[in-house]
This record gives structure tokens, sequence and C-alpha cells, in this order.
């Protein structure tokens, strides 16, 4: 089934689940009982958070990002949590999203998890580290946290903000106010594109959360629960 869900989407590199009850992890490519297993480095970012979403991105055999895991806790009937659904996703169809989801590509982007994790920047240095290491662009995060609008200005910059509630994500796209002013049409596309990064957010979550199967995970689980 987890095969089958992999070959239906390009983006997927491999699908995994993760049985709390019976320590059985079950992959596109394996089934093996994890143990003291440290190898998988989605699982151990999971218990080290608790967190019952969880997205960041990582570098496996390459000098650049070439994966982003998504990881959602999965629960039963009771609503107790009863195993782990992960995602390895390709980190460059994550980018396309982002790009094709604008006509014309922001001063910058970030795209920030909930615990302040950097996951997309156009600056690619930023990738994988905390809002809070760089006090301009951490201020401004705290800002866009807070705000109810799409529009935030800071300093010499409009910020247009999206947020998700479902993966707790916000998307801060930044342009020039000074350059934006300099003519009404660029300033009305730029205010527009707030509604374009609302499904930016949609894109997103419908590509690495996979909604669309969890419906077949659920057989899955029931089979994990059923396990020798």
């Amino acid at each position: 089934l987890l095969q089958s869900m992999k070959r239906s989407d390009p983006a997927v590199a491999d699908l995994m689940i993760y049985g709390l009850q019976n320590d059985l992890c079950i992959s596109t490519e394996s089934v093996k009982r994890v143990g003291t297993d440290r190898s998988l480095s989605w699982l151990n970012t999971y218990r080290a958070t608790k967190l019952p979403f969880l997205m960041f991105p990582r570098k496996v055999d390459s000098d650049t990002f070439n994966y982003i895991y998504t990881v959602s806790e999965l629960y039963g009937a009771d609503g107790t949590t009863i195993g782990i659904f992960c995602s390895m996703n390709r980190y460059q169809n994550f980018e396309q999203v982002v790009h094709q989801s604008f006509g014309e590509d922001p001063d910058k982007i970030f795209i920030v998890s909930e615990l302040g994790l950097i996951l997309y920047s156009s600056d690619q240095d930023r990738i994988n580290t905390l809002m809070f290491e760089d006090p301009d662009i951490y201020s401004a995060y705290l800002s866009a946290r807070e705000t109810e609008g799409s529009t935030l200005f800071w300093g010499d910059h409009i910020i247009s903000v999206a947020k998700s509630s479902l993966s707790n994500l916000i998307l801060m796209a930044y342009n020039s106010r000074t350059s934006l002013m300099g003519g009404y049409q660029k300033l009305n596309y730029f205010l527009l594109t707030g509604g374009v990064v609302v499904f930016l957010i949609a894109a997103i979550c419908s590509l690495f959360i996979a909604l669309n199967h969890y419906r077949s995970v659920t057989s899955v689980i029931r089979a994990i629960q059923n396990a020798d």
C-alpha cells in the first residue's frame, strides 16, 4: 500500500509508519523493529519534540538540502497516539511549489515552522536555521505571528503573511516598500499576492501531509495493531 502511494506522487521519495505499541517501522523498502536503532533521524526528531506535526529539511548524502520530512501523529479510536506517519519528500519539488506560486519572486521569502525553523528561504544559508539567530528577521517573525491581517509593514519592507492552522507554518514574503511605492500597479499586484499566498500554504499542506492518503493509511494502522 505504501509503495502504491509513493508511485502516485513523484514528489515522494519514501513513506514510513512507526507503531508505538510494537516498535515496528514499515517503509516502502522494508519492515523492521526499531529497538535501539538511531538511524531513523525523523523518528529521533519526533521523540525530541513530541509535536503532533513536524516539517524539517535534511541533507542526505548531499551538500545541499535534497529532502524535506513531514511527520504526523496517527490516532486510535479513543484519540490516543498509536503511530507516526512520515513522508520523505524531494526538496526540489518543495522549491518548485514555492516559486510557481508567485508570478514574480519577492525580495525575500521565508517559510517557517512552529519551532521557528526556516524550511525555505531565498537565502540558501538560512535554510534549517532558527529565526532567532538573526535579530532583524526574528523581530519581524514575532510580529507576523501576532498579526491578524495579511500585510505587515516592517522597516523598508512590506511583508505579506500567510498562516496555516493545520500545519502551523508561516510564510513571509518581503518586498521593498520604496520600490513598490514607485508604481501603483506594482503595489496593487503585491497586495493581491496575499490571496496567492493562501493557496501556496494549501498546496504545501496537500503536497506534504498527503491528506488524500489518510484513509488508506488507516488500513495500515490496523495491520500494525494486529502485528505479531
